[in-house]
């Protein structure tokens, strides 16, 4: 078994450019064929999101971002 442990630096808030990060770890695990590709905790949001967790509007583009990722990495 194949693991990449994707060691990024989210930014608190950047949705955006955090998920651009997991992608880019994904797509470097696929060229690996890894099996596996690991991530912190709150990667996608960054940490500590403190307040920001309490935004529905929030938390609806965090599930954006990780149907984004789970499309690319379930291929």
């Amino acid at each position: 078994m194949k693991i990449v442990v994707a060691q990024l630096n989210p930014t608190v808030g950047a949705l955006e450019a955090n998920t651009e990060k997991i992608l880019a770890s994904i797509r470097k695990a696929q060229r690996v064929q890894a099996n596996l590709v690991l991530f912190s905790e709150l990667t996608i949001c960054g940490y500590p999101p403190e307040d920001l967790a309490y935004h529905s509007s929030f938390i609806d583009a965090m599930n954006l971002k990780l149907s984004c990722i789970a499309k690319l990495a379930l291929g």
